[in-house]
């Protein structure tokens, strides 16, 4: 499967999955709360002499018609205005602890989805089920 197509099963699958319960379940966070959740999941998954991504709010970067959050390797992650959920934090601390691999490939998404269940109390069946359901690389 090519790059371009995982990214758009993953996105997709977010859409349907992980956007509506991140919305209407937790609400957009403030910045101090999104920082401490990405300080806290640092603390525990990545290696002692990693430093954490500086969390910033910003406009993010241009996506088809709409600003996105993004990853600079593991130094920043940036997050747009209207992304300021968990569940895009913990995607681009995904990002961040693969040394800011853009990649959606399978290794991405398992890792992605082990932070979801442990830090979002995500149920690992069902994202699971979802995702194969839908094609997501796992």
């Amino acid at each position: 499967m090519s790059q371009a197509s995982e990214t758009r099963k993953l996105y997709a699958f977010e859409r349907m999955y992980i956007d509506p319960i991140d919305h209407e379940q937790r609400g957009e966070w403030p910045m101090w709360r999104l920082r401490d959740l990405a300080q806290h999941i640092w603390s525990y998954e990545a290696p002692d002499n990693w430093y954490p991504p500086e969390i910033k709010a910003g406009r993010g970067v241009k996506m088809g018609d709409k600003y996105v959050s993004y990853c600079l390797g593991r130094s920043e992650i940036v997050l747009a205005r209207d992304q300021r959920f968990p569940s895009i934090l913990v995607h681009e601390v995904a990002h961040a602890l693969r040394n800011g691999d853009v990649n959606h490939n399978k290794w991405y998404t398992r890792r992605y989805f082990t932070l979801l269940v442990k830090y979002l109390d995500y149920n690992p069946l069902l994202l699971y089920h979802y995702a194969r359901e839908n094609g997501v690389a796992v």
